[in-house]
């Protein structure tokens, strides 16, 4: 007979090997994606370049729109295996393999061991909460961050457990030090929520408020004070003033109509998402107090609250797949013990969402399979030259979209015979084969098109002594694939980039410039002082400006 004890420390282990096998490989394959990834991986790199580990830098100037947690772990591992994609995405593989251990640790705690292994599947049997833990962007640290205070509050209130505010302070806190202060609004706005709606003020929670804000606010000091103490408050005066324009103005093209998150989360996180469209009403009245209803919360408002705010962009709500995944759980656990509820609005639902993503898939192979036709009916020049870019489609790419066609039938099939295990299974199961195909197969051919050819010239310039100045848009490629050295940027000159810009344009330079723009902005190029055409770049126009170049204005 088998010890419970012992199946379940087989069963942590099990999905800690199967996490790692899921989450490591391949995540090098493709470069870092701009914004986001390059912008914090930069900031790794000048960590180490500069050795202050105190303040983000980006281009050498002091950076506040993020705190240093996240880009510390990337520092760190950057020191171990090099400036490269895998050091900047393994932090978040191995939060990805710890979060699957905290929601099967959790799950068996608050339900069954069948609920926690429902929930991991779930989550990582879901399109973007899988994608993210290959990615090296700043969410699912501070997703798991807030979602383990939710978790510690709920505990503290139902068991008027001290120490569990304790852990909700420290998990509040280490979110500020990921994001910033929305790590510490997040939470507390669920906490307030459910005393509200639970009527629960007594002495004993009007005291864990004061130990919550002081355990918070001591974490978060261990860098915001230190940074205060030596550097002033410049720093968290800029910092504040970004946090509030993001909730106040659209950043960088990100105004989204007010819906916007909902179509993410519904699309995003498939097929959880389906099954906890389900799991709403009924998990409310589950059980009074309990901790589906703090997951209801949370999801509201997190949708609400980033729908509000101006700046839309898609990992802004992930923090929702938490209580979308608990859901699911919740929905198929009590699904499969009581067997009374209705499929067919389930298979609709999940039959079209299915077509969604076995659509999507299609078209990119389709595209990549016919990019001559796709290219004579593209309108836009800038388009038309990315796409001509020299990337080889075997034609096996279809292999991804022919996964979740035979996973959505199997699906189907077993759902119609009752075999619903199974039928669950298949559509997570199909949904994790798919992107761990699609990673190394399709992933490089997209960003064949989308960006190599000009970060393949940025690493060209890396050995070279030079600047590389982009013109009329925004990336951080250049710096992080260039290579970046102090001496090639504004702070060596004691300029602003503005400033700098129109020295390397028309200044009497030090070294050759290279200047880029996409190919619909080619006049801002021919703007540039004796500036000569240096090359083309599937999309992207390159000029260089040598030393010998005086201004003659």
């Amino acid at each position: 007979m088998i010890d419970i004890k012992d199946r379940t420390k087989s069963l942590h282990l099990t999905v800690a090997l199967l996490s790692l096998l899921l989450f490591i490989p391949f995540l090098g394959n493709v470069h870092l994606f701009d914004w986001d990834e390059i912008n914090f991986a930069e900031a790794a790199r000048e960590m180490i370049v500069t050795g202050d580990w105190l303040r983000v830098h980006i281009d050498y100037a002091p950076f506040w729109e993020k705190p240093p947690l996240f880009i510390w772990l990337q520092a760190i591992a950057m020191s171990v295996f090099g400036v490269n994609e895998f050091a900047a995405r393994l932090p978040n593989a191995l939060i990805g393999v710890a979060t699957l251990q905290i929601l099967l640790f959790l799950g068996r705690k608050i339900y069954s061991l069948q609920f926690g292994l429902w929930w991991v599947l779930a989550y990582v049997g879901s399109f973007l909460p899988h994608f993210y833990f290959k990615s090296g962007i700043i969410d699912p640290l501070f997703n798991l961050s807030i979602f383990l205070a939710v978790y510690f509050l709920f505990k503290a209130l139902k068991k008027e457990s001290t120490i569990d505010i304790v852990y909700a302070g420290i998990a509040t806190g280490i979110a500020v030090l990921t994001k910033g202060p929305v790590g510490f609004l997040l939470p507390s706005m669920v906490g307030m929520i459910m005393l509200l709606w639970q009527r629960n003020i007594s002495m004993f929670v009007v005291k864990s408020i004061i130990m919550y804000l002081c355990v918070s606010l001591l974490v978060s000091l261990l860098w915001f004070g230190v940074e205060y103490s030596i550097n002033g408050s410049w720093f968290i005066e800029e910092f504040i003033r970004y946090q509030l324009r993001l909730l106040t103005t659209g950043d960088a093209g990100h105004s989204q109509p007010f819906y916007y998150h909902f179509v993410v989360v519904l699309i995003g996180c498939f097929p959880a998402s389906i099954y906890a469209i389900f799991g709403f009403r009924r998990a409310w009245k589950y059980d009074t107090h309990s901790f589906s209803q703090w997951m209801i919360v949370l999801f509201f408002t997190v949708m609400i609250l980033f729908s509000i705010v101006q700046t839309k962009i898609v990992h802004y709500s992930s923090l929702a797949y938490y209580p979308v995944t608990y859901l699911a759980a919740f929905v198929i656990t009590q699904f499969l013990e009581k067997r009374s509820q209705k499929t067919s609005p389930f298979i609709a639902l999940y039959s079209l969402l299915n077509i969604v993503w076995i659509g999507l898939f299609t078209a990119l192979w389709y595209i990549g399979t016919h990019i001559d036709f796709i290219i004579s009916i593209t309108k836009r020049d800038f388009e038309k030259a990315n796409l001509s870019a020299p990337v080889v489609w075997s034609g096996y790419e279809v292999i991804v979209p022919c996964i979740l066609v035979l996973g959505f039938i199997a699906s189907i099939l077993f759902m119609r015979r009752a075999k619903y295990v199974y039928s669950i299974i298949s559509g997570f199961v199909a949904v994790i084969a798919a992107i761990t195909i699609f990673l190394p197969l399709v992933a490089p051919k997209v960003e064949g098109y989308t960006q190599r050819s000009i970060l393949e010239f940025y690493q060209q310039t890396s050995g070279e002594d030079c600047y590389v100045q982009p013109i009329f848009y925004k990336t951080y490629s250049h710096l992080f694939y260039g290579n970046r050295k102090y001496s090639q940027s504004p702070a060596s000159k004691n300029m602003t980039s503005g400033e700098f810009e129109e020295w390397l344009k028309l200044g009497a330079i030090d070294k050759p410039a290279y200047f880029i723009a996409k190919l619909q902005d080619k006049h801002h190029l021919d703007d540039i002082e004796n500036a000569q055409f240096y090359g083309s770049y599937y999309g992207f126009l390159v000029y260089k400006r040598t030393v010998q170049t005086m201004s003659k204005r």
